[in-house]
């Protein structure tokens, strides 16, 4: 999935990676957020 794509990708970068795990937890009651 396109989610699991950019989190790998942003994953290695701590400032984006944590952007992006915040951004994902505001928006983990819309079921976007997939492991």
């Amino acid at each position: 999935m396109f989610i699991n794509v950019l989190y790998h990708l942003l994953l290695p970068i701590p400032q984006l990676g944590m952007t992006f795990v915040k951004y994902c937890l505001q928006l983990f009651t819309i079921d976007i957020c997939k492991p």
